[in-house]
């Protein structure tokens, strides 16, 4: 589980800025473009905020005891 959330820790970003290149170089209408970029910027934002940390399970296990 950590080698996946580090996994998506830098390949989100990555996946955001190579969707945002490939709109931009690829896509001819401006709408379309635009909603691609959103979506690119989306899994930016998402790798910085590390939020794959606060979706996938944490594998450690904290125990209670009550004295």
């Amino acid at each position: 589980m950590r080698i996946l959330r580090k996994v998506l820790d830098i390949g989100l970003p990555l996946a955001g800025v190579i969707i945002i290149l490939s709109a931009i170089l690829f896509l001819q209408e401006i709408r379309s473009q635009i909603s691609v970029v959103l979506i690119g910027i989306i899994l930016i934002e998402s790798g910085i905020w590390k939020t794959s940390n606060q979706i996938l399970l944490d594998d450690r296990q904290y125990y209670h005891f009550i004295s």
